[in-house]
C-alpha cells in the first residue's frame, strides 16, 4: 500500500520555501455584490527529512525545484510542525 504524502492531500499547488513545503488549495467565493474571488487555503509543512525525501520524488524532475506561489485574492496560513 503507497503511503499518502501529507502535504499532498487536497493540495492543488505545492512548492518549497527555505525551511517549509507549502500546500495551497483553491476555492471560489462570492463577495457581496456578487463578484467572484479566489481563496487559497495554504498549510506550511516543517521541513523534515522524509518530507524533503518525497517533495524531491514527486518534483525533482521539474524545471524549478523549488516551484512557486499561485496568486490569490484572499488567503489563510495554517503552519503545521
Amino acid at each position: 500500500m503507497k503511503k499518502v504524502v501529507d502535504f499532498m492531500i487536497d493540495a492543488d499547488n505545492v512548492y518549497s520555501t527555505l525551511n517549509y513545503i507549502v500546500a495551497q488549495h483553491f476555492m471560489f467565493s462570492l463577495t457581496s455584490n456578487g463578484e467572484s474571488q479566489l481563496v487559497s487555503i495554504d498549510r506550511f509543512y516543517k521541513k523534515t527529512p522524509d518530507r524533503i525525501k518525497h517533495y524531491s520524488s514527486l518534483f525533482g524532475k521539474t524545471p524549478i525545484l523549488s516551484g512557486g506561489r499561485i496568486s490569490s485574492d484572499l488567503y489563510t496560513r495554517k503552519y503545521i510542525d
